[in-house]
């Protein structure tokens, strides 16, 4: 089996973050950055050297600096599938942090909730939905994913 040489392989893609402002970037690299801050014809020049001759290598060089996700996707040399990937990723970085918001509100609802009130609704969702299952002796847990105000079970 012939070896893959390094002209023919992939520059593999940054690991993508959220920066202090939230804006998704892809992790830059802080000797590449130092490299690029002390070039003495600066970013610009290396763009325009080599963005038409080593596209690949432009492209890389755009994530290990840490452009934004957006804006990479916006640059004529980064190719459709790695921004269609750097896209997704970002998809599914927001839809994971809204579920633990989510979630996690949900959490501060019941615990904030009077002992009144949180018997109000346990009564609601018992007639509701029925009797939930048992979570300790003589009790019903209401919320599988944050288990029991009453008896702080732990979540199933």
């Amino acid at each position: 089996m012939k070896r893959p040489t390094t002209t023919e392989r992939k520059h593999p893609n940054q690991p993508i973050g959220f920066d202090s402002t939230g804006v998704a970037r892809f992790k830059a690299n802080a000797i590449v950055n130092h490299l690029v801050d002390h070039y003495p014809d600066g970013l610009n020049a290396l763009a325009m050297h080599f963005m038409d001759t080593h596209p690949e290598d432009y492209t890389q060089l755009m994530q290990l600096i840490g452009y934004s996700v957006s804006g990479f996707g916006g640059l004529d040399s980064s190719p459709p599938e790695t921004v269609a990937a750097a896209d997704a990723i970002v998809r599914a970085m927001c839809e994971h942090q809204r579920a633990r918001e989510f979630e996690q509100g949900k959490a501060e609802s019941l615990a904030a909730m009077d002992p009144v009130t949180r018997d109000a609704v346990d009564e609601a969702l018992r007639a509701a939905f029925g009797t939930p299952p048992e979570c300790s002796p003589g009790h019903a847990c209401l919320d599988d994913a944050l288990g029991c105000h009453r008896c702080n079970c732990a979540p199933r």
